[in-house]
């Protein structure tokens, strides 16, 4: 039994056994919350499973009287991990997938009693005023309407393609779902907005029931659109091309949506799957917003990487992408999912060789990638502000990158680089001759 800080994600406190407390007196079944900093909190129950493999049989999940649930405290004894979150909602029951966690505001060390968390044992109802889409294993639906200009990264779509996978396409291009990689080396090659790219299987039953479950579900709207995968789980192993040890997890519920504004948004209500890649590509070239949960396995974080210590890192997650004026996204999150990432440090010697085109090479910081920024000398003495509209060149992921243009006569460009880690996080643009830390009032967002 968690209560997880919404604002930082992180587990405030764990019960993983009830031997050997003391009966409180409290009504059979609810849970009291005390001895909390203040804060916002969701509450959660993560129960674990774990699939036992037959030849006759395929893939099953054990049942209680069959498979050893005792966990340690890191649960580092069981292999595979699956941990099957349940969040407590504002409409509890055991079919309550979308309803909306219940935040709870504590005061410092106010004491609350919550009513029964009860686990999603019964198929959910469909979306209201949605549409099914009817896809089984490795399925893809093209031509969807949007209904709307939607604009993304500067190109305007009116249709796009939903895929099993939990990711959509935009415009009439697709890719083979069967040929899926997900390691996501191919993540840029389609303009994709992607929630939790992994072999999901919506004609098996996230239940475990074997009968076939909720399916895929869109809701087209006059403004918006969102598409609904229900209760959906993980392919059974055999045909996975990706790079990760494929194991079945229990049901997916998430959403993708987005609007005429060209807002994006990613809603989690319940992930059981180990992996997944989420987020923004533009499809051209390398330019996009890419992460890739790994929740797994629970392990130590460090200074220098993102880590979600299991899926309840991110069920109950909402992530943002808002436009701006550089034709890019500012990501956001009500619930962040990885606040304790680090700023890097700043990029050392940048040097720059002439041409037809500038090469530019920098040393590497080890780092997820690094933002470009390109300015006029002019516009720099004239205002004195390092970072402005249209000076966010490019993201790229090698220490290097080329210019092919070039300034006008009697001008000259400038350069700044800086390192980015994982959800976005940049470092600083330097220091100016005082040994000031350069402003950095327009931050690349790519």
């Amino acid at each position: 039994v968690s209560a997880i800080d919404r604002n930082t994600g992180r587990e405030a406190v764990a019960v993983f056994t009830s031997s050997g407390l003391e009966p409180s007196g409290d009504p059979a079944g609810t849970y009291r919350l005390e001895g909390l900093p203040a804060g916002s909190y969701m509450i959660s129950v993560h129960y674990l499973r774990r699939a036992e493999h037959s030849m006759n049989t395929g893939w099953r999940w054990a049942d209680a009287t069959q498979t050893d649930y005792n966990a340690t405290v890191n649960m580092a004894n069981l292999d595979p991990v699956l941990v099957a979150p349940e969040l407590l909602s504002n409409s509890e029951s055991a079919a309550d997938d979308l309803s909306a966690p219940l935040v709870i505001d504590l005061a410092d060390g106010e004491e609350v009693i919550l009513p029964d968390l009860v686990a999603n044992t019964d198929f959910p109802d469909a979306p209201a005023e949605s549409v099914q889409l009817n896809m089984g294993n490795n399925g893809l639906i093209t031509g969807i309407p949007i209904g709307f200009s939607f604009p993304f990264y500067g190109t305007s779509y009116t249709q796009f393609v939903a895929y099993a996978n939990g990711y959509l396409s935009l415009g009439v291009g697709f890719e083979d779902p069967i040929t899926f990689d997900e390691s996501g080396s191919r993540f840029f090659n389609l303009p994709r907005i992607s929630a939790l790219m992994r072999e999901l299987d919506p004609s098996a039953d996230g239940l475990g029931a074997g009968q076939g479950g909720p399916d895929i579900y869109v809701m087209l709207g006059a403004t918006s659109v969102e598409t609904i995968w229900l209760s959906i789980p993980e392919e059974v192993p055999g045909a996975q091309t990706g790079s990760d040890s494929p194991t079945p997890s229990g049901a997916n519920t998430f959403s993708i949506g987005f609007d005429n504004a060209g807002h994006i948004w990613l809603e989690y209500r319940k992930i059981a799957s180990p992996f997944g890649i989420g987020g923004l590509a533009s499809g051209v070239g390398q330019i996009g917003v890419k992460e890739k949960f790994d929740f797994g396995r629970p392990r130590i974080v460090d200074a220098n990487r993102a880590t979600l210590e299991n899926a309840l890192r991110l069920s109950g997650v909402r992530i943002d992408f808002v436009p701006n004026i550089n034709g890019s996204y500012v990501v956001s999150s009500p619930q962040w999912v990885a606040p304790e990432v680090a700023p890097p440090e700043g990029v050392g010697r940048l040097e720059a060789q002439g041409g037809q085109e500038t090469q530019l090479s920098w040393p590497a910081t080890g780092d997820a990638g690094y933002h470009v920024y390109r300015g006029s000398i002019a516009d720099l003495s004239a205002t004195g502000t390092y970072t402005a509209a249209g000076t966010c060149f490019r993201a790229v992921t090698a220490p290097e990158t080329l210019d092919a243009m070039s300034p006008a006569g009697g001008e000259a460009f400038y350069y700044i680089v800086t390192s980015v880690r994982e959800f976005g996080i940049e470092g600083p643009l330097g220091h100016n001759d005082l040994g000031i830390e350069r402003p950095n009032a327009f931050p690349c967002v790519l």
